[in-house]
């Protein structure tokens, strides 16, 4: 488990990057997600070629804090219709 925070303007654009391990199956998904806050956008990286074997791409998620005040998102680390492996909590505060 791992948690960060974010700061940003009210009806700003931010975006959410979790290291994605491409090999296992395991993919991010957003799990706890506030109506304050709306996904814009998700999309996975795959690693760059020739990296070393089983590096972790990116999954990318850019959402939209529409209301001033404290959000909190959480994000699963699971294969479909499996618990999960992981999760990551992201605090964004929004003046």
């Amino acid at each position: 488990m791992s948690d960060e925070s974010i700061q940003v303007q009210h009806g700003d654009q931010f975006e959410v990057v979790l290291r994605e391990p491409p090999a296992t199956g395991h993919r991010w998904r957003v799990a706890g997600l506030p109506s304050e806050l709306t996904v814009i956008d998700e999309r996975y990286e795959a690693p760059q070629p020739g990296g070393p074997l089983g590096s972790a791409g990116r999954r990318i998620v850019t959402l939209r804090a529409n209301d001033a005040g404290r959000h909190r998102l959480k994000f699963e680390l699971a294969r479909d219709d499996e618990a999960p492996a992981d999760e990551h909590f992201v605090d964004v505060e929004a003046s």
